[in-house]
């Protein structure tokens, strides 16, 4: 780069901040009805379609005859920059049963050019929201269009929300998935009432922190201004990681001269979920008991008796997922479940736990997050820290996890979603542990395929057997699972089909599919055409019929996040070549590898009398591949992807 394209560099830098601190200041100068300059967003913002002027919400918390008072006031100004903007007509706007929305304000104003004109929202609908269905389904959204998107209009959205149980105020995202001009957030609460907050996120340092106190009250406020758009890449971890927000609890109140515990520290939360859930299993129930008994009858270990009461949870209950308030957080009694014969996580949670008390076997419900929820209880003490529930038994001095809703999951194994996250193991009043659930070693999710080829012009026709284990088996089981045959079958074959699109699966086998404590088993034949190339006396042909992330780099410059995957893994390919008769092995390709300690692969080759082996393993030892490896990562693929276009040489013989 030349002085003087730096120069320019710099000079239009200084250009965009000043047209953003003038912009800034002339955002906070209007009222929510006056004009918006438009020319001066584009300036700022060129490559967007649409900038959220104001993000602003404001809690308001006070003491009532019976208990706390939670009220937030949300306000929302967006302006849209060009005609690409009938996406964000549609808005949504989400809570549940232990909230209120009311006093909703919604409208577009149409001020560029054409002059002001308001139009104001006169439909608005109440749906259920469903969400991921979890833990607990008591979601709401009321949806609506703001008419009249269109270049050079903006829309503002106010609306009340009256939180009714004070263990349910949610966080504020100070960021948005459009650019934001300046956000705001406060809460304000009298002297009596204390509460604790977290800001959350990778990038809070440009957050301002102020206090007000006057009379009886106090307000905490944060700020922020010009926060770019959240990011939506593939792969990406929750986004939760890396966009600023806040997490504001009360700790505790004064009531009628009485302290008010609420959730000021893990404690108070593994204390309410107590309560929630202490009452439920007291009484044995006899039909559920005498199941167990008939399942764990004639085995010697506690690992047995475990595994068929797991097993049969899994077969026999259903997963459903649909609550209501706090049903959503208290099991249904162990017995109902199993006369009902469906349940949703915390359900499942609740008879296995009995059936396992019942076989003689220690074991507490438990409370966890998915990883798309990346805190720790140290960081955030809170309910929406946990969104599963599942069992937790010590069997011969080990903690073993429970997870009956993944459904063909073997025992001993987390669900992937819950790998590494901490659990709040419940073990009787005042009594818990925090225990991170293990991360499944990579040895232990393996593809072994070994491949057949034999030439016959320039077709190739052989044999494959690919053996699964771990989780590389449950996603077989999934491609399968709630599928006609014929789905399954053509999912079957596109999952096992490499070499090229031509390659055609004649038949297959399957064997351990719905085994849990087998490897699956897949043999298979099939036709490749065209794939061996014939050109005079050679045949060129590529023994890496299993190309895993050939052109898989990762694009540096645009990339802003990690990226994820669901589980450690190793792919170990073989292929075995049958030189045709007549020929002989004119040039081998030299053996290739990379290794870095959370990937890499090894390419061996060697010949065998009429035999030519090409054996490749790949392993991902990682679950988040963090930005910092990005460049090691595509030094491998770089490596790999050259090693992929190695070819073996057969020649005629003379």
């Amino acid at each position: 780069m030349n002085f003087e394209m730096e120069i320019s560099i710099v000079i239009n830098n200084i250009k965009r901040l000043l047209i953003l601190v003038f912009l800034l200041f002339c955002i906070d100068s209007l009222n929510a009805q006056s004009n918006i300059n438009f020319d001066m967003l584009r300036q700022a913002y060129p490559d967007q379609n649409a900038v959220l002027v104001k993000n602003n919400q404001t809690i308001t918390i006070e003491i009532k005859d019976t208990g706390l008072s939670i009220e937030t006031d949300n306000y929302f100004e967006m302006a849209y920059l060009t005609d690409r903007v009938n996406l964000y007509a549609n808005k949504s706007i989400f809570y549940s049963d232990f909230s209120d929305v009311a006093n909703i304000e919604a409208k577009t104003i149409t001020s560029e050019n054409t002059g002001s004109k308001t139009l104001k929202v006169l439909n608005i609908f109440t749906k259920d929201d469903f969400g991921n269905g979890i833990f607990y389904g008591s979601g709401k959204k009321k949806e609506f269009v703001f008419p009249g998107v269109q270049k050079g209009a903006h829309s503002v959205l106010s609306y009340k929300e009256n939180i009714k149980d004070p263990h349910f105020i949610t966080p504020f995202y100070f960021g948005s998935y459009v650019p934001v001009v300046n956000s705001e957030f406060s809460v304000t609460f009298p002297k009596n009432v204390k509460i604790k907050y977290k800001l959350l996120g990778t990038d809070t340092a440009n957050i301002m922190f102020s206090v007000k106190t006057g009379g009886k009250a106090t307000t905490y406020t944060w700020k922020v201004k010009n926060l770019p758009e959240m990011v939506n890449e593939e792969s990406a971890p929750p986004i939760s990681m890396y966009s600023p927000h806040i997490a504001v609890y009360v700790d505790e109140y004064i009531l009628n001269g009485k302290t008010v515990k609420v959730l000021g520290s893990i404690d108070d939360l593994y204390n309410w979920y107590y309560s929630l859930t202490h009452k439920v299993n007291i009484k044995d129930d006899g039909s559920l008991k005498a199941i167990t008994d008939s399942l764990i009858a004639g085995t010697k270990n506690e690992d047995e008796k475990a595994k068929r009461i797991f097993y049969w949870v899994q077969d026999q209950i259903k997963y459903v997922a649909f609550e209501a308030g706090l049903e959503g957080f208290v099991p249904r009694e162990a017995g109902l479940v199993c006369n009902r014969k469906y349940g949703d996580c915390k359900d499942m949670a609740s008879i296995i736990t009995t059936m396992l008390r019942y076989a003689g076997i220690k074991a507490n419900l438990t409370w966890i997050g998915t990883r798309d929820i990346p805190y720790t209880y140290e960081e955030v003490p809170l309910p929406f820290n946990d969104n599963h529930m599942i069992s937790c038994a010590e069997i011969n001095g080990k903690k073993i996890f429970f997870d009956a809703t993944g459904i063909c999951t073997p025992y001993g194994f987390p669900t992937a979603m819950i790998q590494g996250k901490e659990a709040m193991v419940g073990g009787g009043e005042n009594h818990y542990e925090i225990i991170k659930v293990p991360i499944v070693s990579k040895e232990k999710n393996t593809l072994n395929d070994s491949t057949t080829i034999n030439i016959e012009n320039k077709i190739i026709k052989g044999t494959g057997k690919s053996v699964f284990t771990g989780y590389k088996k449950l996603d077989v089981f999934y491609k399968k699972y709630s599928k006609s045959k014929e789905e399954a079958d053509d999912a079957m074959k596109a999952f096992l089909s490499k070499g090229s699109n031509k390659f055609i699966v004649n038949s297959f086998k399957y064997d351990g599919l719905e085994d849990k404590d087998k490897d699956l088993v897949i043999n298979y034949d099939y036709t490749l055409p065209d794939y061996a190339q014939v050109l005079n006396d050679e045949i060129y042909i590529n023994l890496n019929l299993d190309k895993a992330l050939n052109n898989d780099d990762i694009d540096i410059a645009t990339r802003k996040t990690d990226k994820e995957i669901e589980y450690k893994m190793i792919n170990h390919h073989i292929s075995k070549l049958n030189v045709p008769n007549g020929y002989k092995v004119k040039y081998l390709p030299s053996d290739d590898s990379f290794h870095d300690g959370e990937f890499g692969y090894d390419i061996k080759y060697k010949q065998e009398g009429n035999i030519v082996y090409c054996d490749k393993s790949l392993y991902l030892d990682y679950l988040i591949l963090y930005k910092s490896k990005f460049e090691t990562w595509n030094k491998m693929i770089k490596q790999l992807d050259k090693a992929y276009k190695e070819v073996v040489v057969l020649q005629i013989s003379k």
